[in-house]
């Protein structure tokens, strides 16, 4: 589940106000925000599921998004997401790659924003997907810490292996293979070695 900034019952109060009156782009932002996806209808006290409750008031589109996202994990909310919350998920090691039922990744929305021209430069969507390319020294901040940690090390073991005798005069060559093509193929976003 994600990370709450803001008390559940705050969430819950804005996430039935959105559902109440079918404000799609509020129900996203509650959704990324981890509201939980239940209604109270306030006079009966009964408890309704959001899409339940969105259908009931006849907020169609409402009932789509909540059906397509019902099981996504904060870093598919590309649309609603901060740029500093999706360094902050990719940093902490958020899954690029995690299906949902209806086989949504954070990768491939991405791509779908990309594709709308809704992926402008430094947007979450275009953070998405340069973090799925191989490491590289421009993809480093869009890392996970331990991965990270890993590529610094194998950048001094390089260093230091340039330095041998046997690479006399090939060293800036070495290193370029090495940075290139060796701590690329060495770093895993879900694990660190």
């Amino acid at each position: 589940r994600p990370t709450r900034t803001a008390p559940i019952s705050l969430i819950l109060l804005l996430s039935n106000q959105a559902l109440r009156g079918g404000h799609l782009e509020c129900v996203q932002v509650c959704s990324a925000a981890g509201a939980e996806r239940f209604a109270i209808h306030v006079p009966s006290k009964r408890v309704w599921t959001a899409t339940e409750f969105a259908g009931h008031k006849g907020h169609d589109a409402v009932v789509a998004w909540l059906n397509r996202s019902h099981d996504w994990m904060e870093l598919h909310h590309l649309e609603t997401l901060t740029v500093m919350r999706t360094l902050a998920l990719l940093r902490g090691g958020a899954s690029l790659e995690v299906k949902s039922e209806k086989g949504d990744t954070p990768v491939s929305i991405a791509q779908q924003l990309r594709k709308r021209g809704e992926a402008p430069p430094k947007s979450p969507a275009e953070l998405v997907l340069r973090a799925a390319e191989p490491w590289s020294p421009h993809t480093d901040t869009l890392w996970p810490t331990p991965a990270r940690v890993r590529a610094l090390e194998l950048l001094c073991i390089g260093k230091q292996l340039s330095r041998k005798s046997r690479f006399r005069g090939e060293a800036a060559g070495f290193l370029d293979v090495w940075h290139a093509i060796v701590v690329p193929m060495a770093i895993c976003r879900d694990r660190s070695a």
